[in-house]
């Protein structure tokens, strides 16, 4: 018995030791490892390096998802965010806010469809909790719930 319960002793010490370890940029960012995206994305590139010398909106930055008829929150006049679990988000800033029919009031929220092109921030934007991640986005559907 004794013998045992040094083994067990064993075992979950070495395990211990093991998961110490440094935390890998995978775990950082779940959806790219772990969680699926929401319905409605399709991932286009997660890998590629952008040139982050690129103007904030420019379509050589790298396409990272593509969007289609995805329900989210439209606030702050150019922000949509996607829910990903019940205490996350996405951000998704809007490029091209002229060529939509924003007909909202300044500073309302409203459920939203739309699609777009997703392109890397490359750190522009800092998302903070719960925001899981954050983009630049070209949308070429937007609908009013």
């Amino acid at each position: 018995m004794k013998s045992s319960r040094n083994i067990l002793f064993a075992v979950v010490t070495v395990i211990a030791l093991f998961s110490c370890g440094k935390q890998s940029l995978d775990y950082l960012n779940p959806l790219v490892v772990g969680s699926d995206y929401p319905k409605g994305f399709k991932v286009v590139d997660l890998t590629t390096p952008s040139d982050c010398t690129l103007p904030p909106c420019s379509e050589e930055r790298v396409e990272r998802l593509a969007l289609k008829d995805v329900v989210g929150i439209f606030y702050l006049d150019s922000v949509l965010s996607v829910t990903v679990s019940f205490d996350s988000q996405m951000a998704f800033v809007i490029c091209n806010p002229e060529e939509l029919d924003l007909d909202l009031d300044y500073g309302s929220t409203r459920w939203v469809v739309f699609s777009g092109t997703a392109r890397d921030a490359c750190g522009y934007l800092e998302a903070s909790w719960p925001t899981e991640e954050a983009y630049y986005i070209h949308v070429t559907k937007f609908e009013k719930l």
